[in-house]
């Protein structure tokens, strides 16, 4: 699957969850970050997912990804960021037993592009 086709159905899953949970302020975008998966910035209400990983990903971890962020936006934001509180929002959402990194054991290799003139 193209990755245009990956966002696109991020974007509409992510409508649907945000509205299911009262988070229809809340926003999702991409970029082409290469350090993590995604992150949520409760202060801007914004979930960021990287191009990068969705197209490394499969459609059913893309999901996975962005519930983890979701449950990020759901847990406040003194909490600490995997701890029981971000836990019992992992479960709300749908994926209990969520650990704090890449849920699918080893991160996939991507590809990272050097720029033209760097070594």
């Amino acid at each position: 699957m193209k990755v245009e086709d990956k966002i696109d159905r991020m974007v509409i899953f992510a409508k649907k969850k945000f509205k299911q949970y009262k988070l229809e302020e809340w926003t999702i975008y991409f970029t082409n970050h290469y350090g993590a998966l995604g992150e949520c910035y409760n202060k801007h209400k914004k979930i960021r997912i990287s191009i990068p990983w969705i197209n490394a990903l499969s459609v059913s971890e893309c999901k996975t990804l962005f519930l983890h962020e979701l449950a990020h936006a759901l847990t406040e934001d003194t909490a600490r960021s995997h701890g029981s509180e971000w836990r019992k929002s992992c479960k709300r959402v749908g994926i209990p037993n969520e650990p704090a990194r890449y849920a699918g054991g080893k991160k996939p290799k991507i590809k990272k592009h050097k720029k033209k003139g760097r070594v």
